[in-house]
């Protein structure tokens, strides 16, 4: 007996020291596994704390809806998007009641194509009234979750998009604003450009077929002069080719030049310089012209472009006129010379009284200077000041777009 007593002694122990052992086993696993579940408890709720700050100071008011449009919850937010203080967020109120008047019957569309369609999102604007009474552009999408237990309603998130969209407005303006300008700058091309070609083909009509046959008869008249029967037939013969004689040289030829200054070919140095000679009886003129340009001209006379010469020409023509009609007679100078890099600079600088820019309204004259400048791409600056006289001052490309070169040369002279 006393044998079999100490040989089950033994092995009730070593039982008792796997079952402690199994015990400890389980011990650890258990604390283990209530250390990861603390874990996961403690990351779902700091990761509900962050989604929850992340709602309430989002720039998005996030809401629930009915299937009707009544608000089951709405995110903090929902004062910073549309200014409504806490006790105004009351729920149950109606979403469709904040949309403009003019806009609800189409929410009213989309909120039942969104309950005919779970899970597609609808994304749509609209305006909003905001808490000051002003109506704001809010993004709108909506999510129809109803069937989500998590959710149990249609998902909507607003975004006040006000800025954004005056921000798109003001950029469509612009563009707008750019593009009439664009159209009109071409529009006073246009009108240059084709007022320049009716000119020149006056001129030439002038210059050639009218001149030529006014000349044709005038040689007609010299042999009727000289095959008279009678003195007083020769001297009446005389006599009228005079006065066709004088109508060429007093009318036709300057009518043509002033029509299309066919100098122009020779140089814009050389054209300006005949210009000068045309406004000596009426208006002392002094020449200021650059050497390196007229070096330049001499050995390439087309070495500035032809439109650009003919602006430069025109303008100094209208800035000469004007000084003869409000300097009394004074002295004024032009000067001509290369500006910077590829631009030529023109001043046609009077001695008279001058004006107020302010208070004198900007003449045709005016207009038609700054329109052959810009049409080349260049500009032209009226300074003047009571008692200071007057400066027309031209800054003008060396080179312009082929499409502005003419389609064939100036008329002979």
């Amino acid at each position: 007996m006393s044998g079999e007593a100490m040989d089950t002694e033994p092995k009730t122990l070593e039982g008792l020291l796997r079952e402690l052992n199994t015990l400890r086993e389980r011990v650890r696993v258990l604390e283990a596994s209530a250390s990861a579940r603390h874990q996961t408890e403690e990351a779902l709720r700091q990761q509900g704390e962050r989604l929850q700050a992340l709602i309430a100071n989002s720039l998005d008011d996030v809401a629930v809806l009915n299937s009707d449009g009544t608000v089951r919850f709405h995110s903090p937010s929902m004062g910073q998007v549309l200014g409504y203080s806490p006790d105004q967020q009351s729920l149950g109120s109606n979403a469709l009641d904040f949309l403009h008047p003019d806009e609800r019957p189409m929410a009213e569309e989309i909120l039942t194509q969104v309950r005919a369609k779970p899970g597609v999102p609808f994304s749509f604007e609209m305006r909003a009234r905001h808490a000051d009474g002003t109506w704001h552009t809010m993004e709108v999408v909506l999510k129809n979750l109803i069937d989500d237990p998590s959710v149990g309603g249609i998902l909507a998130s607003f975004r006040d998009i006000t800025e954004r969209k005056l921000g798109e407005e003001a950029r469509i303006r612009h563009a707008a604003a750019l593009a009439r300008a664009e159209e009109l700058h071409r529009s006073r091309q246009r009108i240059v450009t084709v007022q320049e070609s009716v000119r020149r083909d006056i001129a030439q009509q002038l210059h050639g077929s009218v001149q030529n046959r006014l000349i044709l008869i005038m040689h007609r008249l010299t042999e009727l002069e000289r095959s008279a029967p009678t003195p007083e037939t020769a001297a009446a013969m005389k006599d009228l080719r005079q006065r066709i004689e004088e109508i060429v040289d007093g009318y036709v030829r300057p009518i043509s030049h002033r029509l299309y200054p066919s100098i122009l070919r020779r140089g814009l140095v050389v054209a300006l310089e005949s210009l000068a000679d045309q406004f000596e009886d009426t208006l002392p003129i002094e020449m200021n012209l650059d050497p390196e340009l007229q070096k330049l001209e001499r050995s390439a006379p087309r070495t500035i472009p032809e439109p650009v010469r003919l602006a430069a020409y025109r303008i100094a023509e209208e800035a000469l006129t004007n000084a003869v009609k409000h300097a009394g007679g004074k002295p004024t100078t032009i000067e001509l010379a290369l500006f910077s890099h590829g631009w030529l600079r023109l001043v046609v600088q009077d001695s008279g009284p001058g004006f107020d820019p302010q208070r004198v309204e900007t003449g045709l004259g005016t207009l038609a200077m700054q329109d052959y400048a810009e049409v080349v791409g260049g500009s032209c600056l009226i300074r003047s000041s009571e008692g200071s006289g007057t400066a027309v001052i031209a800054t003008l490309p060396l080179s312009v777009p082929d499409a502005l070169l003419p389609p064939k040369t100036l008329p002979s002279e």
